[in-house]
């Protein structure tokens, strides 16, 4: 069923590539309007219908299978025109439905997305190998997708993709991708070529004996004369260390040097020479013919990108005109995953939106709140305590005395009435005269009614002879 797959997806891609009209009904692949070139060199004029499995095959369609003429034939064809080409993934994304799904907004929402794009490449490299053994030629087609220079496990014929343009992309690492698919190729390969390997041993194993077969009764017949002639060398040898006659022995040494002599005639006889030739001969011619030739060619280069998404994102809390905050995102469509956001106050992974009123993007872990106005506050904000309550504040809340300089809430200070500078309730007195809050060493007592009252209700009075500060009520 693999190989079926595959061989559907080659002839498919094929035929794309060639820029047809490729289409499917149940399990026939039709494919028209194919270039003239290839029209030629298969012999037939489009269009053509194509099926993969013996039980589809129609009277107007073709089978394809591993070893079919239209395969070796697309193979050949493409390795006579390896070619670069480009190709955009295509997407259709809602962004905003994106970040929502991703993200908690809460009680916020999005006012606007600004978009820039920065594309990520895919290198897919395309190789055609010919393993070719005992007459036989086989063809492999292996597509390796890289990223960053490493090996991912990728398919472009699950995407929409449209023509790439070139101004999109960058070539400068190709050759560096190129190398590393060549590695992975041979990984690839690797287990073929030990089944082929594996094939052949066992069938050199198997000729070699049939071989020596096919010669050992002419050669055994030779040997076992040699043979016979040695043991009897070896006979007539003992005999002539033993007690006999000169005549004797000299019997028995012509009779070890006609031995000899027809031993030495039989080891250079023609017949004896030509047998070891031979199956010298026939064992290299097979060991020939089971050696394995592989030839390896990449026939297409194809540059695949994709945008990832650099996003602007505008917030602001419902109901709210003003006090919008921007977040940074990066969407990757390919994958589907938005990035995380980063607490601005610990720094960890958060996907909900929490902003404190300094408008600082905090995770749950990190809230708190104001003792004074009860907003949300972070470990980011500025926080000080008052000194005359001591409660906890933030910086929205926190006035400085401009007298004493220390830090007051909202409950314990005012204005100078006469600088409008703000005041703490240790450095300031209120004026029973004028109802207003003054630093109290501008307060002066009136000599008539003995009342403190600020600087601006004091008025100079004669009396007893003498010019006295009294109050604006005591002045009249």
């Amino acid at each position: 069923m693999e190989i079926e797959d595959n061989l559907k997806k080659l002839t498919e891609n094929f035929f794309k590539s060639l820029k047809c009209d490729v289409s499917w009904k149940d399990k026939i692949l039709f494919v028209d309007k194919v270039p003239l070139d290839f029209e030629r060199l298969f012999g037939k004029k489009s269009p053509y219908s194509f099926v993969f499995e013996r039980e589809d095959l129609t009277m107007d369609s073709e089978l394809v299978s591993g070893g079919s003429y239209l395969i070796k034939l697309i193979a050949n064809y493409l390795e006579s025109k390896a070619q670069t080409t480009l190709l955009k993934i295509k997407f259709n994304v809602n962004m905003k439905e994106e970040i929502k799904k991703n993200i908690d907004l809460k009680d916020y929402e999005i006012i606007n997305i600004l978009e820039k794009i920065s594309n990520e490449q895919i290198y897919r490299f395309t190789f055609i190998t010919v393993f070719q053994y005992l007459n036989e030629k086989e063809q492999l087609i292996n597509s390796i997708y890289l990223q960053n220079k490493s090996v991912i496990p990728f398919d472009i014929n699950n995407y929409e993709t449209i023509e790439g343009n070139k101004t999109d992309v960058k070539l400068d690492s190709v050759k560096e991708n190129y190398n590393n698919a060549k590695e992975k190729l041979k990984d690839i390969l690797n287990g073929k070529i030990q089944g082929i390997s594996l094939l052949l041993s066992v069938s050199l194993e198997k000729e070699i004996k049939r071989i020596k077969s096919h010669y050992s009764s002419q050669v055994d017949e030779i040997n076992k004369e040699i043979s016979d002639g040695e043991e009897k060398i070896k006979e007539f040898t003992t005999k002539l260390q033993g007690k006999s006659s000169e005549d004797n022995k000299k019997l028995f040494l012509e009779k070890i040097e006609r031995l000899k002599q027809n031993i030495e005639k039989l080891k250079n006889s023609e017949d004896f020479q030509k047998f070891e030739r031979e199956i010298v001969l026939l064992i290299n011619d097979e060991k020939q013919k089971h050696s394995i030739n592989i030839l390896k060619n990449l026939i297409n280069t194809t540059i695949i990108y994709y945008p990832i998404y650099l996003l602007k994102v505008s917030l602001k809390k419902k109901g709210e005109l003003r006090n919008s905050k921007e977040i940074n995102l990066n969407y990757n469509p390919l994958t589907k995953e938005l990035s995380s956001l980063l607490c601005e106050s610990c720094g960890k992974e958060t996907n909900e939106i929490n902003l404190c009123s300094s408008n600082h993007l905090i995770c749950k872990n990190c809230i708190s709140k104001c003792d004074s106005c009860f907003k949300i506050i972070c470990n980011s904000c500025k926080k000080s305590s008052c000194s005359v309550c001591s409660v906890k504040m933030c910086s929205k809340c926190e006035s400085i005395c401009f007298k004493c300089s220390k830090p007051f809430c909202n409950s314990h200070g005012c204005k100078d009435s006469v600088s409008g500078k703000p005041l703490c309730n240790n450095c300031s007195a209120y004026c029973s005269s004028c109802g207003k809050f003054s630093p109290k060493f501008n307060f002066k007592k009136c000599n008539s009614c003995r009342i403190e009252v600020c600087s601006s209700c004091i008025r100079s009075k004669l009396m007893n002879g003498k010019f006295r500060n009294v109050c604006v009520g005591c002045s009249k």
